[in-house]
């Protein structure tokens, strides 16, 4: 269907009103509430995920991307464009990725930190209340490192 409204408007020098591209696409089987639903999802999908169509009023104009994909095939363009999307969705998962390796990285030195602030507390506590904890801490030590 998004290639045969695509296609319409090409042949319609480019612009068309909104209520005749749907007709051309029904083939003059405007009562089909299904078609209806089937079409204005294409339609949205045209305008905001691939840009190659623009709404103004009541009329349909194909945008310079859109006249692009008339130049080299709709399908040919649509087709480069998932896979550019494909592309930008793998490098956005590899960002996360590496900010994900970067906070445990950065979170290792962080919780050592804290760990020898909690020692030294720890220490000194056994020291005022009297308590010779050297031994317990050795072997904490020794599991740490």
């Amino acid at each position: 269907m998004a290639i045969k409204i695509l296609q319409y408007l090409s042949d319609n020098n480019n612009f068309e009103r909104d209520g005749n591209v749907y007709t051309y696409i029904c083939d003059g089987n405007t009562e089909s509430r299904e078609l209806e639903g089937d079409y204005e999802y294409v339609r949205e999908s045209l305008e905001k995920d691939y840009r190659l169509i623009r709404r103004e009023r009541a009329e349909l104009h194909l945008t310079p991307d859109g006249e692009a994909a008339q130049r080299i095939g709709f399908e040919k363009y649509i087709g480069k464009v998932k896979k550019g999307v494909q592309l930008e969705v793998t490098l956005k998962q590899l960002d996360i990725l590496s900010k994900v390796v970067t906070i445990i990285k950065d979170s290792k030195a962080v919780l050592m930190i804290v760990a020898a602030f909690l020692g030294g507390m720890v220490v000194g506590i056994a020291w005022l209340v009297g308590w010779s904890i050297t031994p317990i801490i050795k072997r904490i030590a020794t599991l740490l490192f």
